[in-house]
């Protein structure tokens, strides 16, 4: 995934959500009281929890050598769950939302059981921590079911930063150089909604969301071979929305 810088990504982002707003000249800011009389306010504030339910697969090794990895098994992610916040406006008389959140997941582990080298060499356990967060633009439509039931579908552009930490193997700690990098992160979603009341909404969504590559190198300072790992998931995701 290429990396952005963050003036790149906030100047493409506002770009493209100007483009969003006046390519759909029927949105209206949703007012005191819509036609369902559900979401009385412009505004809203969203917690969520996120909950990886499975990751991806994948990597790659720049090492062209004999000692580049070419193949693994047992590939996992330890824990890619998340929590976030997000600040809000409803649209189209609250059918539309767009949003801004931040998600953290903490320190993650990118786990393999083996990994062979181009040359026929096998290392075992190996271990990739990295610290992740998100953040993210998040358009959203719903369409109502019932009185106080909708579907809701979202879309969401933002950008990830991975920081990685040393690798470990079996028999060996501390290896690699440690590397932040900035991703595009990207989302689709669908779900469910209930209105609690005028003001809260209760959302549950499944996602994927894909975050970018970790990258650590693997090599010396004076010639770095970057590893990268896929960043990625299936989540279902929880959100409470309190509009004000």
């Amino acid at each position: 995934m290429k990396v952005i810088p963050v003036e790149n990504f906030i100047s493409r982002s506002t770009l493209i959500l100007s483009v969003i707003l006046l390519t759909t000249p029927h949105l209206a800011f949703a007012d005191e009281q819509n036609d369902g009389g559900l979401v009385q306010k412009s505004w809203f504030v969203e917690g969520r929890y996120q909950k990886s339910l499975s990751e991806t697969d994948g990597f790659h090794d720049a090492d062209t050598g004999a000692t580049g990895i070419v193949s693994a098994t047992g590939q996992s992610f330890d824990n890619l769950d998340s929590a976030g916040a997000a600040i809000g406006r409803y649209f189209n008389d609250g059918k539309a939302s767009l949003s801004l959140g931040y998600e953290t997941f903490g320190t993650v582990n990118k786990k393999f059981a083996t990994a062979t080298a181009r040359g026929g060499g096998v290392t075992t356990n190996g271990l990739f921590p990295m610290d992740l967060s998100n953040i993210m633009f998040e358009l959203s439509y719903n369409v109502p079911i019932s009185a106080n039931m909708f579907a809701i579908g979202l879309i969401g552009l933002g950008q990830s930063t991975i920081s990685s930490k040393q690798y470990s193997i079996t028999g060996a700690t501390g290896l690699g150089i440690a590397k932040e990098v900035k991703n595009t992160s990207s989302r689709f979603g669908l779900g469910l909604g209930y209105n609690v009341s005028e003001k809260v909404q209760i959302i549950a969504l499944a996602q994927s969301s894909k975050y970018g590559d970790a990258e650590v190198n693997a090599g010396t300072a004076a010639s770095p071979l970057a590893f990268t790992n896929n960043v990625g998931a299936i989540e279902a995701s929880i959100r409470l929305r309190l509009a004000f």
